[in-house]
């Protein structure tokens, strides 16, 4: 985690020498204080959320889909350079404000099973699939949730859906207790959901983290909906940008070579996956709002 800004060169072009590596280290710090259930400052909450902005971003799920989305600019002549840096450049104050404004819970674990997490920690989830028209991130109805330590996985809800407050201007997080090792479950099986390619635990939780993704993949038609991105990242990029090549050269011709048409249905099938999905766990369900507040954001 310290480092994984500083290998992935994220924002290499947009923040000068040392900038990065010292918010890493100001997220860590604050991390920490969360494990350990210190007091947290304003600094600390503004941390947190650059913290969960960052892990999404850097995702290698979020840099495939925007380098298919410069693919497609390309193929209308619309010519982009480093179009993921860019969005997460110009996106992320956005979101660094939005975040504040949701409801947050730290979700203490209190059993033998740890909190797993994976190579995409923040799962965004919603009840309904996205509008096509919507632009950016929307924060309506959203669900995010981020493990932080095997012990504290962060939960932040959209209140004009659920019944809690928005953290901004609080520093302190309310804490929420899980003795059940069957709700753990639930918050794990949404990691294995949302992952790219891997998933990650504590030493010796490999054979459970085996078993959580057969599970996931029994839950669904077929294993390319938790498998689907088994492919380098490289090779999947080729695939989709073979993929809209042909699509707008050869419009309404099955012109896709069979092996990339296979890459590409596979990956969106990972992609639509949680959309077939419901996660069933009790927090939020508990905390779900009769009424949602109309106008909210």
């Amino acid at each position: 985690m310290e480092n994984a800004a500083s290998t992935e060169g994220y924002a290499d072009e947009l923040l000068e020498g040392g900038v990065t590596s010292k918010a890493e280290k100001a997220m860590v710090n604050t991390l920490r204080k969360v494990d350990d259930n210190q007091s947290l400052s304003k600094e600390d909450i503004a941390n947190i959320f650059q913290f969960v902005s960052f892990q999404r971003d850097r995702s290698p799920a979020s840099k495939m889909h925007h380098r298919m989305l410069e693919e497609l600019f390309r193929a209308v002549d619309y010519e982009v350079e480093d179009y993921w840096e860019g969005v997460m450049h110009m996106d992320g104050n956005e979101r660094y404000t939005g975040f504040q404004h949701l409801g947050w819970k730290v979700v203490e674990n209190q059993t033998k099973l740890p909190f797993f997490t994976s190579d995409v920690p923040v799962f965004v989830y919603q009840d309904e699939f996205p509008k096509d028209e919507e632009e950016g991130f929307q924060f309506d109805g959203k669900q995010i949730f981020c493990p932080i330590t095997p012990d504290k996985l962060l939960v932040l809800l959209d209140p004009s859906m659920f019944k809690v407050e928005p953290q901004y201007p609080d520093t302190e997080i309310d804490t929420v207790g899980v003795k059940d090792c069957r709700e753990v479950w639930k918050y794990n099986l949404v990691q294995g959901l949302g992952a790219f390619q891997e998933v990650f635990g504590p030493v010796g939780a490999g054979e459970k983290l085996q078993q959580m993704i057969e599970v996931m993949c029994r839950h669904f038609p077929d294993e390319d909906y938790i498998r689907g991105n088994r492919w380098s990242t490289e090779r999947i990029h080729q695939a989709q940008r073979r993929g809209i090549q042909e699509s707008h050269q050869h419009p309404h011709q099955n012109t896709i070579p069979p092996e990339d048409k296979r890459i590409i249905i596979s990956c969106k099938k990972a992609t639509d996956a949680r959309w077939l999905y419901d996660h069933k766990i009790s927090l939020i369900n508990d905390l779900r709002l009769e009424e949602p507040i109309p106008d909210y954001w």
